[in-house]
């Protein structure tokens, strides 16, 4: 729909050679800070555990190893919706040591007790 110049859609968005067109959108910049979360005590995402493992060890766990040590701990996983539709395809286990780093980093963001 064409408008006049200098028109301001209702929707809030302004005109460009007579069509409506958006607000200008500004983004930031900034890496995210994840030292407010620390009030939701017994949750963090992912990526603020595989943070927490760089952080101290120096070492990346993936998400499969985050996942599975979920699941021992007895806590909530989630649906995996990119199943294979194949039986018996190999599924590498969590090592020892990151495992123990991982149940670390659960314990620093509440989410099990220290055994």
């Amino acid at each position: 729909r064409i408008y006049d110049k200098g028109f301001r859609h209702r929707n809030g968005g302004f005109l460009k050679n007579g069509f409506a067109v958006s607000q200008p959108r500004t983004v930031g910049t900034q890496t995210p800070d994840y030292s407010d979360r620390r009030e939701c005590i017994g949750t963090a995402t992912y990526q603020e555990i595989k943070d927490y493992v760089w952080e101290h060890y120096q070492t990346k766990v993936s998400h499969l190893y985050i996942a599975q040590i979920k699941k021992k701990c007895g806590l909530d996983v989630g649906e995996n919706f990119n199943k294979t539709k194949t039986e018996g395809n190999k599924v590498p286990n969590c090592p020892e040591e990151k495992e123990r780093m991982i149940r670390e980093a659960l314990e620093y963001f509440g989410m099990i007790n220290k055994e």
